[in-house]
């Protein structure tokens, strides 16, 4: 009888376990799709300070922006872009914002909000770029 007993309480602590273990599973699972499509907000000296700590990853950030030919870039500062100091990232602009590239432009030499992906590896044109910022979907004026 005892073992009996014993048995039937192994064998509900495994149930247990395999019930506790398959909500987990489902819940944290959960939380990766989530963390996909969760936009971090950060500066653009989080980005030149800890590349790493961002790759990969959807980011908010806002800088100076500037949108020429060869020279798609967001930068720390007015500064930097007259100067063409690069405290900057590479911004790998295409057609999924909701400007157009011709209006974004207006934009040019002011502080701009950009979210995106960011890629530690790509280093721009002429790699003088500290990373990218791809598949942008927002790049509106910041106030």
């Amino acid at each position: 009888m005892k073992n009996t007993k014993r048995i039937i309480a192994i064998f509900l602590c495994v149930l247990l376990a395999i019930a506790f273990a398959t909500v987990a599973a489902i819940h944290f699972g959960s939380k990766k799709t989530a963390n996909r499509n969760r936009v971090e907000d950060v500066t653009i000296i989080q980005l030149l300070a800890t590349p790493e700590k961002y790759d990969g990853k959807r980011i908010r950030v806002v800088g100076v922006g500037n949108l020429e030919f060869e020279g798609n870039a967001l930068y720390l500062s007015k500064d930097d872009l007259f100067y063409r100091v690069y405290n900057a990232v590479w911004l790998d602009f295409d057609n999924n914002t909701s400007l157009s590239y011709e209006e974004a432009i207006q934009f040019n030499g002011n502080y701009v909000c950009v979210e995106g992906t960011f890629q530690k590896d790509k280093t721009g044109h002429g790699s003088l770029f500290h990373g990218t910022i791809t598949d942008i979907t927002r790049y509106d004026l910041y106030n």
